[in-house]
């Protein structure tokens, strides 16, 4: 996720100063090789766009972007070649659609350094860096070891819907002034209200939550029950009873939410290596199946 909050960072820092240096932007002509230009000197990237919309005559003016996409820096970024001479730009770490910033002037002019942006991301982008996910698969190892194909969570997110989030920035830091929402069409990854970036330091604190899709909580429902099928049918067929729901109860302890995998998550320290922990993290589903028998 770390690369995915830069880029909002650094492009909503763009649309602060196109809004706050209108007449000499506009005397300037924004164009898209100046914009890629200011993003590259501020990301270790490669950077590209389509379209640039800017909106100036309001008081919440806009600043879109179309087709916008970060790759790992290569010998292309900060040379002298004019981006329609460049080669098409693969392997993107982070794929938008659009984005959009609505930039609150009257509350900046009125607290002096408080920044307040709208933004908007298109359906359809994508972010292939979230080290976090796969730090929620680790979690779910147990599942694994039983066949759980949980590598669904190593794929790119893939935005099913726009996203909208208000963000705070002053003297370096950024905060959330709602949740950030990323539904995908496996699961929906959140970003609470008043998770924070600190770009001084690059500290952070996020606090978030993972919430599996229906199809992909019940594949996972259905084989936990196989599983525990094969295992005690042995016991079963010799007379002993089972309570698979208790031994399904304790494996799941505190990650179900509406009939659905749920874990909570937080992460904190240098964004570059956060440190992420969880809420929950299955016990071995074979020491649950083990200790229900023995209690046969």
């Amino acid at each position: 996720m770390k690369t995915f909050i830069k880029v909002l960072i650094v492009l909503g820092i763009l649309a602060i100063i196109i809004m706050l240096s209108a007449n000499y932007f506009i005397s300037k002509a924004i164009d898209r090789d100046s914009v890629v230009k200011v993003i590259e000197e501020n990301l270790n990237t490669r950077f590209d766009l389509k379209e640039i919309n800017i909106n100036l005559f309001s008081t919440t003016p806009s600043l879109k972007l179309n087709d916008v996409k970060f790759a790992p820096r290569d010998e292309y970024a900060d040379d002298q070649v004019n981006i329609e001479d460049r080669p098409e730009l693969e392997s993107a770490i982070v794929s938008l659609t659009s984005i959009k910033f609505n930039i609150d002037i009257v509350h900046l002019f009125r607290s002096g350094d408080e920044i307040i942006s709208e933004i908007s991301i298109g359906e359809g982008s994508n972010i292939s860096e979230a080290g976090t996910l796969d730090k929620f698969k680790s979690s779910l190892s147990t599942l694994s070891d039983i066949g759980v194909n949980l590598e669904f969570l190593s794929e790119n997110i893939e935005l099913q819907k726009d996203v909208e989030i208000k963000t705070l920035f002053v003297a370096g830091k950024v905060s959330f002034l709602e949740d950030l929402n990323l539904e995908t069409a496996d699961y929906d990854l959140t970003l609470t209200k008043d998770s924070w970036f600190d770009l001084d330091d690059n500290s952070h604190e996020f606090q978030g939550n993972f919430l599996l899709s229906t199809d992909e909580s019940e594949k996972i429902f259905n084989k936990v029950d196989k599983y525990i099928d094969e295992k005690t049918s042995k016991a079963t067929d010799n007379g002993y009873s089972v309570d698979k729901n208790k031994i399904k109860d304790k494996l799941f302890e505190g990650m179900i939410q509406d009939d659905r995998i749920y874990v909570k998550f937080t992460s904190h320290g240098d964004i570059s290596e956060p440190e992420v922990s969880l809420s929950s993290s299955p016990e071995s589903l074979e020491k649950i199946v083990e200790d229900a028998l023995m209690g046969n």
